[in-house]
């Protein structure tokens, strides 16, 4: 195919968006857009090499996947090498083994299945200790590479309907699926080939309808028309750039911008003489747009090692574009153009083994990480001090499964005095288990007992579920049959991860969407509804019983992450300055006044037990408390922050003793 500079320009226009964004800079917080790009650039590129060679007649599958191998496995192994080495000095050591398993992930091309399955969303705070998360989009490209020659070889000799019509009708459904998945699972429309296909299929589709209607006439209608065209392009590829964030749902509608932008410009600088086309086809776009591979790999581990190492530095953002750069104009000469170069011929042999002995010492590196379990002896005892203890181990370790043969965790807990019938219960999801040794150590010194009826995932809200997952409604129906065959438990604090059934979303933009049988529809604000019936089937559940409904724990992964104990421990580590003043400061989304009105109308039939005035003051959380952690995660309290709870629960289960 003819070489194009415009389309590296417009790699360059893909690209430092999303380094700018992964940097740290707060003016371009929709530079995400930017990989979206890259992706109808890809399908264009690709689609018009094998339409040429399959037109030609000299296709051949050996030809083709060793071409992608020698353009796209160099750099990304010199980039694992370099993130495996640096990982060992930064990384602790349940990152670092994470960071192995997705190195083994982009070894074997399923990085977005991988991150998929792990359950880390790309706007997540989670992730700002996983430097291989950007490989999620060579996957999907690589994934993409295996079917592509096959579906247009066949169509190619069928000749059963026009190409193009094939092709768009293709990315229809796989846009389709994105839509589909993005209220129930937005990380497969976000993560998996089948709902990200059509962005690709957008490129390739430009391939036939260039050939059919190429606007290269010099009439003035066609100038015209290319010129505003193009125009429209930048437009949609820009404006997301500043319109959208790390808020907004994502791919979805809001993909659609972008890669319709992508292919307008593509196709309208196809004229000569097009304002875009003109600025794409400069100097410094196209230069950029030359290293953008090695760029686009580079800079995410940089960005990741570098906030990690030097967390409150103002620095970091321009330190990471200036090193990025750096490497990947070294990687682009040095690495992608030995195996690219059509002179490296000469030695093809000796460049395939020199390849194939670089991703032997991945392997090796990465399976010695996984087989020491990600070397923890890197750190020193004293720095895991700051990790404090999970909740789990404040209470006894007696507890046995309430549902039998389940694929998640639910228990049957007793709490307090071993020898004195359970009078109370503390029925909820996990929220509730790391509520459960306050209640422990505050019924142990009144001599009272209970129990704790604890579900993964699971509200106490009778008849409440999530789409094709039914477990939780199974487990609150259990725990109401225990309850009811339990006259004697007169106290029921119902605790749980209220924000997110509430909301609809966690703190890492995840969605969550749930429903009852009445359920029509599906969307955030139908949450509240549901939620609001699951809470009246409970209470009318439980007649003749005090239920306490506890307020929820202080949610800092909002702003400080999933792994808010690794924060700490890397300080003690790496001896960076601690953050001994961190503190949780509560969103102002709307959650507080939705929780108070639901509470205000359970008034007659549940007690409020309010638990945050104990952990805040003035609407600041602190995350240590005398030196000790208060959360496990981004969301469970320690045991240290548990056990700051028992005096509200001595003082609340006081009610129950006779007087």
């Amino acid at each position: 195919m003819n070489y194009r500079p415009e389309i590296d320009g417009l790699r360059a226009v893909a690209v430092l968006p999303i380094v700018f964004f992964h940097a740290g800079f707060h003016w371009i917080p929709g530079g995400f857009i930017g990989v979206d790009i890259f992706f109808v650039i890809s399908g264009y590129l690709i689609g018009s090499i094998i339409m040429g060679d399959i037109a030609a007649d000299r296709f051949t599958f050996r030809n083709f996947y060793q071409r992608r191998i020698r353009r796209i496995v160099p750099a990304l192994l010199v980039v694992l090498l370099f993130t495996l080495a640096v990982g060992y000095l930064v990384l602790l050591p349940d990152e670092y083994a994470a960071l192995a398993k997705s190195t083994l992930a982009a070894l074997t091309f399923m990085p977005n299945i991988y991150f998929w399955a792990e359950a880390s969303t790309y706007f997540g705070l989670d992730i700002s200790t996983q430097p291989l998360l950007h490989t999620w989009s060579l996957g999907i490209e690589e994934q993409f590479y295996i079917f592509l020659p096959f579906l247009l070889l066949l169509v190619h000799k069928l000749r059963a309907a026009p190409m193009a019509m094939l092709i768009a009708v293709l990315a229809v459904l796989s846009f389709y699926c994105n839509l589909a998945f993005m209220p129930t699972d937005p990380k497969f429309s976000f993560y998996m080939l089948p709902a990200r296909a059509w962005e690709l299929l957008a490129g390739v589709l430009l391939v036939p309808l260039l050939q059919r209607a190429p606007l290269l006439s010099h009439a003035p209608r066609h100038r015209h028309l290319a010129q505003a065209l193009s125009l429209a392009g930048v437009a949609l590829c820009v404006a997301p750039m500043f319109l959208l964030n790390e808020s907004s749902a994502f791919p979805g509608v809001n993909a659609l911008y972008p890669v319709l932008g992508a292919a307008l410009i593509i196709y309208a600088t196809r004229q000569p003489g097009t304002w875009a086309g003109q600025a794409l086809a400069s100097r410094l776009p196209v230069a950029i747009g030359k290293i953008s591979y090695s760029l686009y790999l580079w800079h995410w581990p940089v960005a990741v090692y570098a906030k990690l190492r030097w967390p409150a530095s103002d620095w970091v953002p321009l330190a990471v574009i200036a090193f990025s750069l750096l490497a990947a104009t070294l990687t682009y000469h040095l690495v992608e153009e030995r195996y690219r170069l059509r002179g490296n011929r000469k030695r093809p042999a000796a460049s395939l083994k020199e390849l194939a002995a670089l991703a032997a010492i991945v392997a090796v590196a990465l399976g010695t990480v996984l087989l020491a379990g990600g070397a923890p002896g890197r750190v020193p005892a004293a720095a895991w001090a700051a990790a404090g203890e999970p909740a789990d181990s404040g209470i006894p370790d007696n507890c046995v499964a309430l549902v039998e043969g389940t694929q998640f965790g639910t228990r049957l807990c007793q709490l307090g005095a071993a020898d004195a019938a359970p009078s109370f219960a503390l029925w909820g999801d996990s929220h509730a288990n790391a509520l459960a040794p306050a209640l422990h150590q505050a019924a142990s010194t009144l001599g009272v007992s209970g129990v704790l009826l604890q579900g993964s995932g699971c509200r106490p809200l009778l008849g409440v579920y999530r789409s094709g997952k039914t477990e939780c409604r199974e487990f609150n129906a259990a725990a109401a049959r225990y309850l009811d065959a339990h006259p004697a438990i007169s106290r029921v604090y119902l605790a749980g991860y209220w924000r997110v059934p509430l909301m609809g979303f966690g703190y890492d933009n995840s969605h969550f969407m749930i429903m009852d049988d009445l359920t029509t529809r599906r969307s955030a604000q139908e949450n509240a509804a549901v939620f609001r019936r699951g809470l009246q089937r409970t209470s009318a559940a439980l007649p003749g019983r005090t239920l306490v409904l506890v307020e929820d724990v202080p949610e800092v992964g909002r702003q400080f992450g999933k792994s808010v104990a690794n924060h700490f421990v890397r300080q003690g580590w790496l001896g960076t300055p601690p953050d001994t003043d961190k503190a949780y400061r509560p969103p102002q989304d709307g959650y507080a006044r939705l929780f108070r009105s639901i509470v205000d109308e359970a008034a007659a039939t549940m007690d409020y037990l309010a638990i945050q005035p104990h952990l805040c003051d003035n609407g600041r959380c602190p995350l240590l408390r005398d030196g000790r952690l208060m959360y496990e995660d981004g969301d469970h309290l320690s045991l240290f922050g548990s056990l700051t709870l028992a005096p509200v629960f001595v003082a609340d289960l006081r009610q129950t003793l006779p007087e």
